[in-house]
């Protein structure tokens, strides 16, 4: 699934970057013009451990840019803690 991001990212015209801070890691930085968005990629959410797992690094950056994580899960989608849930098949569909 990661690779299936990345290459869309590129294809809309993205630069991507792994992201690091400290001991954690993004799956993906995309930068495009001014515009920066975090990406994290998980097949599924349903386990607490998992949420947290996915959710904690993007919580550590103090910025305002778009944070995302997609998952395959069809429930639980939406918004938690100004991070956006969303469906991998529906983000791709989007552009």
């Amino acid at each position: 699934m990661e690779n299936i991001v990345f290459v869309e990212l590129l294809r809309r015209g993205y630069n991507v970057r792994v992201g690091c801070y400290r001991d954690s890691e993004v799956d993906f930085l995309a930068m495009r013009y001014d515009r920066v968005e975090y990406i994290q990629v998980c097949q599924t959410l349903m386990s607490d451990d998992t949420m947290e797992r996915e959710i904690r690094p993007l919580m550590r950056p103090k910025d305002n840019y778009p944070k995302t994580v997609l998952t395959l899960d069809r429930f639980g989608l939406g918004d938690k803690n100004r991070i956006l849930i969303r469906n991998i098949l529906d983000w791709l569909m989007d552009e």
